[in-house]
This record gives structure tokens, sequence and C-alpha cells, in this order.
């Protein structure tokens, strides 16, 4: 999958990591309360976790069939 936003071409076969998340948020000028309605979880706080350096004790990892569902929902756009 790839997609085009404005002259920055993306693939979103990219796995996840949380550079690549906060990247692609940026990129599509989402919200972290964005992306967490899209993927289907109740809080920005989930996605903010998702963002945060793996070094961290606040990190925590976005599960698979999360980050699939961010990936499709872009693909369509």
């Amino acid at each position: 999958l790839s997609c085009t936003k404005g002259e920055i071409m993306i693939d979103l076969q990219m796995g996840y990591s949380p550079q690549n998340l906060r990247n692609i948020r940026q990129q599509y000028n989402l919200t972290q309360k964005e992306v967490a309605q899209i993927v289907g979880v109740s809080s920005w706080n989930s996605v903010s976790r998702w963002e945060t350096d793996v070094t961290s004790s606040n990190h925590s990892t976005m599960p698979y069939i999360r980050w699939m569902a961010l990936l499709e929902h872009l693909s369509k756009q």
C-alpha cells in the first residue's frame, strides 16, 4: 500500500514503531484523538503511549490490528 499526501509518498507497508506512527500522524495532520477514533480505542492516551520511545516506562506497543486499521484508513484517502 502506498499513499500520496501532498508531495510526500508514504509507504504504508512500513512497520509500526513509535516514530513511524508519529510521522504518519503528523503528515496526515491527525491529532492523537483522531487516530484513537480511527483505530477504535477510547482515549488518545493510548496513542500517546504508542508514540512514546520504547525505552520509556510509559511506552506501550501498538497492537498489530490497530496499526493495520490505521494504514487501511489512510490508504482510502
